[in-house]
C-alpha cells in the first residue's frame, strides 16, 4: 500500500518544478505555423489555439471523466485530470512541447455501498518534438512516461512504463479533431518473472 505521507514530498517537487518552467516561458510564446496565416480574428485565432493539443500557448486544461455504474452496487469513479502545456521553440523549424498530466482520482470500493478511495494517481510526462510550419495536418512525436506516484496503490499501476506516441492534428472550420497513439512497456517497482508487458493504445477526440 502506498503511503500518502511518503508520496507528497515528490508531488510537491513535481508541482513546483511545472510552475517554475510556466513562469520562464510564459513571456517565450511565439506564434508558429500552427495558425492560420488570416484567420478571422484574434478570438478565433486563439480558440484554435487553445483546442490544439501541440500549439505554442501555455495551456493548463482539465478533464473530468466519469465512469458508472461500475460493479454490483453501481459506483461511480470520477478522474480530474490536470495537464499542463509547455511549448520551447528549439530551433527555428521545430518546437518540443511537454505535456505533464497529473490525475486526482477516486475511486469506489466495488463490493459494497459505500467508501472511497481518493488520492493522485500516476504522473504522466510525454514530450513531442512538432515542426514549426505545419501544413493542414499538425503532427508531434516522441517519448512518453509513465510514472509510479499513485498515492494509494488501488488508484496506481505500481509499474514504471515508457515508449513512443504520437499525434495528429487537423482543424477544419470550428472543429478540432486530434488522434492520438502510444505503446510502451510497463516495468513492475518489484522484478519479477511477470514484471514487464507491453501495451499499445488510441485516442480520438473532437472539439467544437
Amino acid at each position: 500500500m502506498f503511503s500518502l505521507a511518503g508520496r507528497w514530498p515528490v508531488v510537491a517537487r513535481v508541482s513546483a518544478f511545472l510552475l517554475l518552467i510556466m513562469q520562464m516561458n510564459a513571456g517565450a510564446q511565439t506564434r508558429t505555423g500552427t495558425e492560420p496565416e488570416q484567420g478571422p480574428d484574434e478570438t478565433e485565432r486563439l480558440q484554435k489555439a487553445v483546442q490544439n493539443p501541440l500549439a505554442n500557448l501555455v495551456n493548463v486544461p482539465f478533464q473530468y471523466f466519469g465512469s458508472f455504474p461500475i460493479g454490483p452496487f453501481s459506483r461511480t469513479q470520477t478522474i480530474l485530470n490536470l495537464q499542463t502545456v509547455l511549448p520551447f521553440r528549439m530551433t527555428e523549424r521545430w518546437n518540443l512541447v511537454t505535456r505533464a498530466n497529473m490525475p486526482l482520482i477516486s475511486q469506489p470500493y466495488l463490493n459494497r455501498n459505500e467508501g472511497t478511495k481518493n488520492g493522485l494517481g500516476d504522473f504522466n510526462p510525454s514530450f513531442f518534438l512538432s515542426p514549426v510550419k505545419a501544413g493542414k495536418l499538425i503532427w508531434g512525436a516522441g517519448p512518453t512516461f509513465s510514472l509510479p506516484t499513485a498515492t494509494n496503490s488501488a488508484i496506481g499501476s505500481g509499474k514504471w512504463a515508457t515508449g513512443p506516441s504520437v499525434i495528429g492534428v487537423v482543424q477544419p472550420g470550428h472543429w478540432t479533431p486530434s488522434w492520438r497513439a502510444t505503446c510502451g512497456r510497463l516495468q513492475a517497482t518489484k522484478i519479477g518473472p511477470r514484471s514487464i508487458r507491453s501495451y499499445c493504445s488510441t485516442l480520438l477526440t473532437t472539439t467544437l
